[in-house]
């Protein structure tokens, strides 16, 4: 007898967890509440069942919107500047040289980054998933193969600081032998451009655009992009090596100040 109260309280009590009303709980008996125990089970594993489905279907909710936000951050591509900006003419030029190579119209080189440079930063960043900004950094360099030309580019620059502008075109002239090995500047037009070799040229430059003050330039073509001709004009950054003299048509011996070039600017050269 005790067993079986024990047994009908355990029942009850848990009939009564699971909302049962107790005025019909005192109604019932053993086999009703057996019964009644049994589909509340039921109900239970249903609804735990039904529990199990919804949170699923929510986190499976919760993924399609994750990938949803991911997909349009990366259809908005970011615009950050990443590394040092350059603005330098000798890297415009080296970067609008690359960027024409690689099918991004920027016309021709000139140094200058303009509105049609801009486009094409804009262009070949955006092809090759980088930061679309339109200016030229770091991270541009890289991609367009071309960080280790700037960087050689800027230790031309810095060198330039060691040629002279303190000797004059006729103290060099009156004394060429004095002055050999030493590094100097001159600007001027080219009167005559020739070959010597393969890979060396000369110049006969009017200094300062004066015909009465003329030089006989030698240079390595590698040091140019295009080939020189007259009437451009150049910025020559070179070694005093003598005099150099030839003869003329009308047989009179020539004389002139002989430099070696070791940097030619053709920045002032209109390379189209």
């Amino acid at each position: 007898m005790r067993k079986h109260v024990l047994a009908l309280a355990m029942i009850m009590s848990m009939a009564l967890s699971f909302s049962v009303p107790a005025a019909d709980v005192d109604s019932m008996s053993i086999d009703e509440l057996k019964t009644a125990y049994t589909q509340l089970e039921s109900e239970k594993t249903q609804l735990e069942s039904e529990k199990n489905q919804l949170e699923s279907e929510n986190s499976d909710l919760k993924d399609q919107i994750e990938k949803l936000t991911s997909t349009e951050a990366e259809t908005e591509p970011s615009t950050e500047i990443v590394g040092t900006q350059y603005t330098d003419s000798a890297t415009v030029k080296i970067v609008q040289k690359a960027l024409n190579d690689a099918g991004y119209d920027c016309g021709t080189p000139d140094g200058k980054a303009g509105s049609k440079t801009e486009e094409a930063l804009k262009a070949y960043q955006k092809s090759k998933g980088i930061n679309v900004n339109g200016v030229i950094t770091d991270e541009l360099l890289d991609a367009l193969g071309v960080a280790d030309q700037v960087s050689d580019a800027a230790k031309q620059e810095a060198a330039k600081s060691e040629y002279t502008t303190d000797l004059s075109y006729n103290t060099i002239a009156r004394d060429s032998e004095s002055y050999k090995d030493t590094k100097v500047k001159f600007r001027g037009k080219v009167l005559q451009e020739g070959e010597i070799d393969s890979t060396m040229h000369y110049v006969r430059l009017a200094v300062d655009s004066n015909y009465d003050t003329i030089m006989f330039i030698t240079y390595d073509t590698s040091l140019v992009d295009a080939r020189i001709l007259e009437d451009d004009i150049l910025t020559i950054y070179g070694t005093v090596v003598g005099d150099y003299s030839y003869e003329t048509v009308m047989g009179a011996t020539v004389t002139l100040p002989w430099i070696n070039a070791d940097i030619v600017d053709t920045s002032e050269v209109n390379m189209g």
